[in-house]
């Protein structure tokens, strides 16, 4: 599918990279060793592709990849006890797999944008509605 990038029809494009995108995270989500480097797993909310304008060269477009990913907040523990800080591993290891996927698969994309909310580290004694604790991640693939 990575030679498909190349064709002339925008939408063919933009629809062929969002499967790629949508691909490589299934391919990761199903890995066998996914707890490894991600524990607990991420869920993908949301991926939306589109044509945007490149600066450079001027009056061109490329294609960006619109992520939303909830990955599980893991605490520290003291005493049987979560604590703070939130340890950030499965944050950092999925995107090191998205970005050395994009490098192995997809040559011509890039992750150019990686926000993790909230900003501070979640309270593990705050009261709840849910039980389960996420970080919100909202990235951005894009065209070289």
């Amino acid at each position: 599918m990575a030679g498909a990038l190349f064709r002339e029809d925008p939408l063919t494009r933009v629809t062929e990279t969002k499967a790629l995108v949508e691909e490589i995270l299934d391919d990761i989500d199903g890995d066998e060793h996914r707890d490894r480097r991600v524990p607990h797993g991420f869920t993908v909310i949301s991926s939306v592709a589109e044509m945007t304008p490149s600066y450079f060269p001027e009056g061109a477009e490329h294609i960006e990849v619109k992520l939303r990913i909830e990955v599980p907040v893991i605490f520290s523990a003291r005493n049987s006890h979560a604590v703070l800080p939130a340890k950030r591993e499965n944050l950092n290891g999925l995107r090191v797999w998205i970005e050395q996927e994009l490098v192995d698969r997809a040559t011509r994309l890039e992750l150019s944008g990686w926000d993790v909310l909230p900003t501070r580290d979640p309270d593990p004694k705050a009261k709840r509605d849910d039980l389960d604790l996420m970080w919100t991640v909202d990235a951005v693939i894009r065209e070289r």
